[in-house]
């Protein structure tokens, strides 16, 4: 909650097997598994699912569960078919198709259908792939027959991941389901540890750790000055960057063995908080403006933007350097191109915008207004920001809104190209 997450996804169950919620599907694998491998128990005796949906929910976050549906090294513990160090090496993409037959796709989809039941995830985040076997109709427990349930009755405002693989058939009447953006890949895309710098026409999330590693990796903790983890900074940067393009940002946080997370992780969780505490409005509910933003030589920037209402000019981390810029000036002098339009037309009055700079939680004022006047030209509008008045002295982002006065409205303009001296707002 303190770090301003909109939404929880808990691993229920890893490659491991190992579930964190009693579950009632017995695991026939498990014996031979642990005698070989040393496991000790197969589930927890306490409810970490349950415990963690309840609180999530408290605090008017929604819960979501990931499950390892296409692997599970207690039925099967050798290495992926395609997922050679070849593939590992180039990130070459890997769908194995699971070959160990309808009992491990039954125990799949019984605990798949488990989960939904006790706990009615909004968000199903499926991972690998689904066992071939449970494409198929299963005694109602084929992974099409799920989710149909899943949309129709159990959470109909749900959503799903992509990592599904399933085909087009539609032996099970999937097509009936009110689900026009489901197409058979699922609700959106799951990219990990990638950004884009353009919008991207279909809706996605990327998955990454704070480090590199998804879950606690001790040899990351031990690292000094928590250089094994993204900076502050670096995160917000890349929440903004993710945001811009079309997508949500999944962080993955990995407690210790104790339960505890890392302070280096805490670090950066409370940083990504207290940013958005001030900015979120540039974020949340926000789409993509017609361009993810301009990368220029000075002034990286990234858009954002409330339809018919308000812009986000979401300047990145270390952006601006105070003597990157004329000492003429006491403050930054930012121009913007013909992008900022009321009603479909050109800037033509300064007065019928308002730019404002939102400022740090403890600041005395939540913003302050910006002067800004038109060139000659009167194509494009030039924007003062006072040095005093940045907001984290540029080492972090920080945001500029624009919003029409007079109950007009913003709309997106074809804008016309600017040097390197100046930050673009662009389509």
């Amino acid at each position: 909650h303190d770090a301003g997450a909109g939404y929880v996804v808990l691993t229920s169950k890893h490659h491991d097997g190992f579930c964190l919620w009693p579950t009632e599907v017995e695991n026939p694998a498990w014996e031979k598994w642990a005698g070989k491998s040393g496991a000790k128990g197969r589930v927890m005796s306490r409810d970490i699912v349950g415990e963690l949906t309840r609180a999530v929910r408290r605090v008017g976050v929604e819960m979501g569960i990931y499950y390892s549906g296409g692997y599970d090294w207690s039925w099967n513990s050798t290495m992926m078919p395609c997922a050679t160090n070849a593939t590992v090496q180039t990130g070459t993409t890997c769908h194995p198709h699971w070959t160990e037959g309808k009992d491990y796709a039954l125990y799949a989809g019984k605990q798949l259908s488990e989960l939904i039941a006790r706990y009615r995830p909004s968000v199903l985040w499926d991972d690998i792939n689904w066992p071939d076997a449970g494409k198929e109709p299963l005694k109602g427990f084929g992974i099409i027959e799920i989710l149909a349930r899943y949309f129709t009755k159990d959470c109909p405002q749900g959503v799903v991941n992509e990592r599904w693989h399933l085909d087009q058939n539609d032996k099970l009447g999937m097509k009936k389901v009110d689900r026009p953006v489901w197409r058979w890949t699922g609700d959106y895309g799951t990219p990990e540890y990638s950004e884009s710098s353009r919008v991207q026409k279909n809706v996605f999330e990327t998955c990454r750790g704070i480090g590199e590693s998804f879950g606690y990796n001790s040899e990351e903790d031990g690292v000094v000055d928590c250089k094994a983890y993204l900076s502050p900074a670096r995160a917000i940067d890349l929440l903004v960057n993710v945001t811009a393009a079309n997508g949500n940002l999944l962080l993955d946080v990995g407690p210790d063995a104790k339960g505890t997370i890392p302070s280096c992780q805490e670090n950066v969780l409370r940083a990504i908080g207290r940013w958005l505490r001030t900015n979120g409005e540039a974020i949340y509910k926000a789409q993509p403006w017609l361009a993810a933003g301009e990368d220029t030589a000075r002034l990286p920037t990234k858009l954002t933007f409330l339809p018919r209402y308000c812009v986000f000019a979401i300047f990145l981390s270390n952006s601006v350097a105070k003597d990157s810029v004329s000492g003429k000036h006491p403050g930054l002098l930012v121009e913007f191109g013909r992008s900022l339009s009321l009603a479909d037309s050109p800037l033509q009055n300064v007065h019928d915008i308002t730019a404002e700079l939102l400022l740090q939680a403890d600041e005395r004022v939540s913003s302050i207004l910006l002067g800004m006047e038109l060139n000659a030209k009167r194509t494009s509008a030039v924007l003062y920001v006072p040095w005093d008045k940045l907001p984290y002295g540029g080492q972090r982002a920080w945001v500029v809104k624009f919003s029409a006065n007079n109950q007009q409205k913003i709309s997106p303009f074809v804008s016309q190209a600017c040097n390197n001296s100046c930050a673009v707002w662009q389509r």
